[in-house]
């Protein structure tokens, strides 16, 4: 009868043991996810910070070539296609 009462005792403690142990990986978890929600809202401002500075890049070689005037039809081709561009988002503005 003694060892069953020490068995008893035992799995209730190692019971209590394992309850705390998964608390503490839920507020793990949760701080984890709460890291991770932050991570993707800093990456997603730096993926809109390098598409501005590419948009100036793109913007400063075409703003020198223009001044270059030493090669019109490449002037043309990238004006053109920044026309494009524009078109197609007005076309997904407009739906």
């Amino acid at each position: 009868m003694a060892s069953f009462i020490s068995l008893y005792y035992d799995i209730e403690h190692k019971i209590k043991q394992a309850t705390l142990y998964i608390k503490e990986l839920r507020i793990q978890n949760r701080q984890l996810q709460e890291e991770n929600d932050a991570s993707k809202i800093e990456l997603i401002q730096w993926q809109q910070t390098a598409k501005e500075w590419q948009d100036k890049y793109n913007l400063l070689t075409i703003t020198q070539t223009i001044l270059k005037k030493e090669d019109k039809q490449e002037t043309k081709k990238k004006i053109n296609d920044l026309v494009r561009e524009i078109n197609r988002c007005i076309e997904i503005l407009n739906k």
